[in-house]
């Protein structure tokens, strides 16, 4: 007989993690962050291997945490509506005084990157800023 499993012994809690962790690596000490799984494959088809999702509208504190300790710069992408909108300002304001946070200019149409070409993604990168500068190193 199989051992009894209770429902929470089974559940995903994507608060605690950032997708696909396995498969993204920062590059130069930056990591582009996006809401969800389908923004990531798009990023990584386009060649943007340091993106990562964090499958909700809202930055976890575990997920912070592991930014803290393995990035020096983010770029937000996250999605173009109110809800995405507010999870950039308190993604922002956690993660302000220890690293540098880019925004972007979205495009004048579309949501995500899902809705956005090869062109508009990468002149969003290429022109994301901040400016807000790192005032102390990260612990």
């Amino acid at each position: 007989s199989f051992p009894t499993r209770r429902s929470s012994d089974l559940s995903f809690e994507r608060s605690r993690l950032l997708y696909p962790l396995n498969l993204s690596k920062p590059k130069d000490g930056e990591i582009i962050l996006v809401e969800g799984q389908f923004d990531v494959i798009k990023m990584h088809s386009l060649g943007y291997y340091n993106t990562y999702a964090i499958m909700t509208d809202n930055l976890s504190k575990e997920q912070g945490r592991w930014i803290l300790n393995n990035c020096s710069s983010v770029i937000w992408i996250g999605d173009n509506d109110e809800r995405g909108l507010i999870a950039r300002e308190k993604a922002r304001k956690e993660l302000k005084d220890y690293l540098t946070f880019k925004t972007v200019s979205y495009p004048k149409y579309g949501k995500d990157v899902c809705d956005w070409g090869k062109e508009e993604i990468n002149d969003m990168i290429q022109k994301a800023s901040s400016t807000l500068i790192r005032s102390i190193k990260r612990i």
